[in-house]
């Protein structure tokens, strides 16, 4: 957040020296609209209005995006949810049996190699 910040700053900076430098007037006219205003002023709001479209056009595609990017994260959770199941169960089934009793243990197993 630091960097943007001083971005920001840097940018706004240099946005006032351009002000300051090209504050000569200029006479605009657009489609039957007529405007006379610094040229620091036509170019800042015409870069705003470019700004602005852009956004505007780009919407759509990451409204779309953002839903994909969730749809996708639930996926991904629901499957490490069914790997911790599987995990679980897979550990079950392999553990070793544990004798509960093992001194009761038959002592024909312990002599039938021994033949």
């Amino acid at each position: 957040m630091k960097l943007f910040t001083l971005l920001a700053l840097l940018i706004a900076i240099v946005a006032g020296v351009f002000a300051l430098q090209n504050s000569t007037p200029v006479f605009v006219e657009f489609m039957g609209w007529q405007a006379q205003a610094s040229m620091a002023l036509i170019l800042l709001v015409t870069f705003s209005l470019g700004v602005l479209f852009g956004v505007l056009i780009s919407l759509p595609a990451m409204i779309r995006r953002m839903g994909k990017i969730s749809h996708f994260r639930s996926q991904v959770d629901q499957l490490t949810y069914d790997l911790d199941v599987a995990n679980r169960q897979l550990s079950e089934v392999s553990a070793p049996p544990t004798d509960p009793h093992p001194e009761q243990r038959p002592h024909s197993l312990e002599h039938s190699t021994t033949a």
